[in-house]
């Protein structure tokens, strides 16, 4: 399209995501009109991909419809995902719209459903409620009077989780496997939300879980809160004052957020990948903030307790 003809001889930056990606600011303060305003300019062109209200599995369905596109363009590849939600978005086949969705096949195997049935109306035909009584299902889910442990046996809390976490394993693999055979440069962003994500227990693994599969991988990634938390101790502000608090938009990034977390791409496409040390400073600085800033480091980062 017009956006892939405005490459030139620039090299093109392709990235996937969700609405962290897309982002729901006016253009002119979101990443592809940063990168081009910034030196980098000159050297790069973002394509931006992210789509609002995508998991992590439909980003990495995107990215393997497109790479095919720009095979002799030496792309680098940004994949993108608000990690406190986009993995659990990864197991649902109905989400504001009925989607495909992958599955788990063997022992490393993926398998994409299909067809999709079009609208809701003809999703929920094909595949009915299966509640039993709305009254069950408000007080486990609705209450809170059920005792966590009772809580977690009834909604098979633990067995959920473990089936999310093996899905979005195999997901970062096809997406690895798929950039390495094509011999493609990439990096991961991971987005960071505005709510700290410790006091509910069926959330509190993502991002430790993501991050120890990049790691384990040796994949580079960036974290779009280090930057923030840098941003607010140097300035003596809250992280809320980087993100859209009501209205369109609430929790995501805004202008002034864009713009701090910019930095993330800007490394990225430098290769500037020293995560230990950025994290460490992160944190030390991250002290400096007040009471009412929501800083979440002890969420589990690999890199907690790193000399």
């Amino acid at each position: 399209g017009a956006a892939a003809r405005s490459v030139g001889s620039r090299r093109p930056v392709l990235l996937f995501g969700d609405s962290f990606a897309q982002c729901v600011t006016p253009s002119e303060d979101c990443w592809q009109s940063l990168l081009q305003s910034s030196p980098l300019g000159a050297e790069f062109c973002l394509l931006n991909y992210g789509v609002g209200g995508y998991g992590f599995d439909q980003s990495v369905l995107l990215m393997t419809r497109v790479l095919p596109l720009f095979e002799r363009s030496d792309p680098i590849v940004v994949i993108s995902l608000l990690v406190e939600n986009d993995l659990d978005r990864s197991v649902l086949s109905l989400r504001d719209w009925p989607k495909c969705r992958y599955r788990l096949a063997g022992e490393d195997g993926l398998v994409l459903d299909g067809p999709v049935p079009e609208g809701v109306d003809a999703y929920l035909e094909s595949h009915p409620l299966a509640i039993r009584s709305y009254l069950w299902e408000f007080v486990v889910h609705g209450t809170g009077l059920l005792p966590a442990g009772l809580h977690a046996r009834v909604t098979r809390e633990r067995e959920l989780i473990t089936q999310t976490q093996e899905l979005n394993r195999r997901l970062i693999a096809l997406a690895v496997d798929e950039l390495d055979q094509r011999g493609i440069e990439y990096f991961f962003l991971v987005f960071n939300g505005r709510e700290p994500t410790r006091g509910d227990p069926a959330r509190v693994w993502q991002e430790p879980f993501f991050l120890a599969e990049l790691e384990a991988r040796h994949t580079p990634y960036l974290l779009s809160e280090p930057f923030l938390c840098l941003a607010a101790a140097s300035q003596g502000r809250s992280l809320d004052d980087y993100f859209i608090l009501q209205g369109r938009g609430s929790n995501h990034l805004n202008a002034e957020g864009n713009g701090f977390v910019f930095e993330a791409f800007e490394r990225g496409l430098r290769g500037e990948f020293d995560r230990a040390s950025e994290l460490r400073l992160a944190r030390i600085r991250s002290s400096e903030l007040s009471e009412g800033s929501r800083v979440h480091f002890e969420r589990g980062d690999p890199h907690a307790g790193v000399a």
